[in-house]
């Protein structure tokens, strides 16, 4: 089985990240094929603020200027994803890290002008991943892709774990972040949508900023063809595997109600 774990911004600090690089093992060794997408919001807001380089976003996207484009790149593909894969080697989980730049991986093309150069994914050329996996590592992924002349474009990390979920055919996706699922307007986690719910939820008050995104992904991966997507926070061992299991906490999205019994 294949499982994608995307893990936002705040999960991407060595102590947070540990015990999901542990579990990622525990997957692994139990047969099952892990790749890894992660964010990097807020670092890449600090480094923005030191520099000082004003942060804006438009329904959950940052907005990219050339300037903003040069720190995500150094953010993500550099500070982010190597402590990410240092991280996985002290877990003793043997690892790559990418970004979706490295051998065409991703292929997009800018997606709005009012954003700048933030990507819509057109292709996801999945080889270099495959043979990751097949050689027994983890593909630790930066979300950032490039178009067709050579450049590069920031893309949401929920977005390109998605596009890379269904390209791959995995069957289990989880977007892990810093709430504990998807939260309806009078404080209840909403524990299950199907595929036919979601263009409904996405227009209730209580959808705004990085849950726009999520649900859009969700829905995307869904029609490509993966079998869940798990929107849960992480709350120690075993979050990933017990939610496998039983589909107990956070927000499940599926299909139908009747296709799994």
């Amino acid at each position: 089985m294949k499982i994608l774990i995307k893990v936002s911004g705040k999960m991407t600090k060595k102590v947070n990240f540990l015990p999901i690089a542990e579990e990622a093992g525990e997957l692994k060794e139990r047969g099952h094929q892990v790749v890894i997408v992660h964010g990097g919001g807020n670092e890449i807001t600090e480094m923005l603020d030191k520099l000082g380089v004003q942060t804006k976003f438009v329904n959950g996207l940052r907005v990219t200027t050339k300037e903003v484009l040069n720190v995500v790149e150094m953010v993500l593909c550099g500070t982010v994803n190597k402590r990410l894969v240092s991280t996985m080697q002290e877990a003793g989980v043997p690892s790559i890290g990418i970004s979706g730049k490295d051998g065409n991986f991703i292929e997009a093309e800018m997606h709005d002008p009012e954003l700048g150069y933030v990507g819509r994914i057109k292709r996801v050329n999945t080889a270099i991943v495959e043979n990751i996996l097949n050689a027994g590592y983890v593909p630790v992924i930066a979300p950032v892709g490039s178009d067709r002349y050579g450049n590069t474009l920031n893309i949401n990390a929920d977005t390109v774990a998605s596009h890379v979920a269904g390209a791959l055919g995995v069957e289990h996706l989880f977007l892990i972040t810093d709430v504990p699922g998807i939260i309806d307007g009078s404080g209840n986690i909403i524990d299950t949508i199907t595929l036919d719910e979601i263009d409904e939820l996405q227009s209730a008050d209580f959808i705004k900023g990085g849950m726009i995104p999520k649900l859009q992904a969700a829905r995307n991966s869904l029609m490509m063809g993966t079998e869940f997507v798990h929107i849960i926070n992480w709350t120690g061992k075993g979050s990933i595997k017990g939610q496998i299991m039983d589909m107990a906490r956070g927000t499940t999205l599926r299909r139908s109600y009747s296709w799994v019994m």
